[in-house]
């Protein structure tokens, strides 16, 4: 389960149906009270899920069918990103652009980020972390 504020106060809670794998998300706003399920996503998978909240949207980023990353902004989701062997990172970098962090099964870490600072925004293209070199001894 993840959960983020977004910019009303409201609290949106993420989480993975245990049954279905669906991908349910439920709010909870200021002064009301009960949670009101928001969306259910039919993008398969397994595994955490990570959210980002971007003003009243949230972005996330999950494991899908195939073991790759899948990208959801708002206007759907997007397959078919990199391999992964555990739950992706999901972070806003200064410019409210989001980057999807993946740990692959070579042991690197993968990311790709938006293209503008637009919740919607398409990821761009993935990229593999420089590794340093290790010194002898």
């Amino acid at each position: 389960m993840n959960a983020v504020t977004l910019s009303d106060g409201t609290v949106r809670v993420t989480y993975r149906e245990p049954l279905s794998a669906r991908i349910v998300m439920g709010d909870i706003g200021p002064g009301s009270n009960g949670w009101r399920v928001t969306d259910v996503s039919e993008v398969g998978g397994f595994g955490l899920v990570a959210a980002g909240a971007a003003g009243r949207r949230t972005v996330l980023a999950a494991r899908d069918d195939q073991g790759l990353v899948a990208f959801g902004a708002g206007t759907g989701w997007v397959q078919g990103g990199v391999p992964l062997v555990h739950t992706p990172g999901l972070a806003e970098d200064a410019q409210g652009r989001f980057t999807v962090l993946a740990l692959g099964p070579d042991g690197v870490l993968y990311t790709a980020r938006q293209t503008a600072s637009r919740p919607d925004a398409p990821l761009g293209a993935w990229s593999a972390a420089a590794v340093a070199a290790r010194l002898p001894g």
